[in-house]
């Protein structure tokens, strides 16, 4: 709930910074003894009255395009305001700002790149010098003050606050958003009373820019909207709603995504399942009817590696591996035969029996791969199966 900062509510007790006059002819100055509410001591304001001009307040309720319009007639900034700020009360103070050099002035900046508008940049600049949310303020829609030596458009809005709020219980406070490339960065903000500042009490501020305010609708005149604190919790409320709802649907579109991949990943594995087994039917029923031929179905043959698609899934493949064996040493140091044959001769003929048919033709001087392509197409006819081509090559190790 938004209140006028009482006594009994301020943790924080505003901070004047003591009398340093800058080079200009005025800085950070107290005058306690001012009359507040008047102006008979304006001229004793240690300003340079001819810096500043104090800003008109213009009441634009017909143009749809205010801020932006409408343009600024006079000074060397005519057109579309090149800068915007934001004059904020809260109940009886207004919002001052003191950069490092010690002035006070008005939350305002000129636009950036990222500004689309002038209300942008208006509420950029209202965050970065006070970490005020653009959700604490309400606008007098229309009503809007022109500094024209500097192209600057200053929006008069009201501004509520709640537990929670950095500026809830101070009357001075620290900004956290400002800008760190900012030369004179902000160093602190003021919730000021309006009576002070009118009167000149604080000292930092350009008595042109007191000027524009004193000429500008008494805040208490201001139109107000009703139920200020009501609408700032419904629209709180709303907010942690709409935040709750998409929390909500995230987790609720999570949920649906990972039962999307869990179900596609059982149908990945029942169909690779599926296909396995199909593979395996058609090798048992190939392996069956090449028994029932009288031929070795479990021999790897080495002319298949290059068509035998039942025999991938087992790891055939026809990249050869390439080995290199001395054969001076080790186990194979008493291999006296190498025999390289096709399927036709391991079909019908073990390795065993192989051997025997090279010993045997070695022994009455006969070819050696002759003998065992013979002795298997005889084994052949003997079976009576059906014929298959056979290719032999020996090699005799000394």
């Amino acid at each position: 709930m938004s209140g006028p900062l009482p006594v009994g509510r301020v943790t924080q007790p505003r901070v004047i910074p003591p009398p340093v006059l800058g080079p200009n002819g005025y800085g950070p100055h107290r005058v306690p003894e001012l009359n507040l509410g008047t102006t008979q001591n304006e001229g004793r304001h240690p300003y340079p009255s001819r810096d500043l001009r104090a800003p008109q307040v213009t009441r634009e309720t017909a143009n749809s395009n205010w801020p932006e319009a409408p343009p600024i007639a006079h000074g060397p900034y005519v057109g579309v305001p090149r800068g915007a700020g934001i004059i904020a009360f809260r109940e009886d103070r207004v919002c001052l700002v003191q950069s490092r050099n010690g002035k006070l002035s008005f939350p305002k900046g000129g636009k950036k790149r990222s500004d689309r508008n002038v209300l942008d940049c208006a509420y950029r600049e209202l965050l970065e010098e006070t970490s005020i949310q653009r959700d604490r303020v309400m606008l007098h829609e229309g009503l809007h003050l022109d500094e024209e030596k500097f192209g600057c458009r200053y929006l008069l809005a009201e501004v509520v606050a709640k537990d929670g709020d950095l500026d809830f219980n101070a009357a001075s406070w620290t900004p956290r958003h400002e800008d760190p490339t900012d030369k004179d960065p902000v160093v602190q903000a003021h919730w000021a009373p309006v009576g002070e500042v009118l009167a000149g009490a604080w000292g930092g501020l350009h008595p042109g820019r007191a000027r524009g305010l004193r000429s500008g609708p008494d805040p208490a005149q201001l139109p107000r909207r009703p139920r200020s604190a009501l609408l700032l919790a419904l629209r709180s409320a709303l907010r942690l709603a709409l935040r709750a709802l998409l929390l909500a649907l995230r987790s609720a579109l999570l949920l649906a995504l990972r039962s999307a991949l869990r179900l596609a990943l059982r149908a990945l594995l029942l169909a690779a399942l599926l296909l396995a087994l199909r593979s395996a039917l058609l090798l048992a029923l190939r392996s069956a009817l090449r028994s029932a031929l009288g031929e070795q179905p479990m021999q790897l043959q080495y002319s298949r590696a290059f068509g035998a698609k039942d025999l991938k899934i087992f790891g055939l493949s026809s990249v050869p591996d390439v080995k290199i064996i001395r054969m001076d040493s080790g186990a194979v140091k008493n291999v006296r035969f190498l025999v390289l044959a096709s399927d036709g001769l391991w079909d019908v003929m073990s390795a065993q029996e192989a051997a025997r048919q090279l010993q045997e033709a070695i022994a009455h001087r006969q070819h050696p791969a002759e003998c065992l392509v013979q002795a298997a197409l005889n084994t052949q006819g003997r079976l009576g199966g059906r014929a298959d081509n056979i290719t032999a090559v020996t090699v005799q190790f000394d």
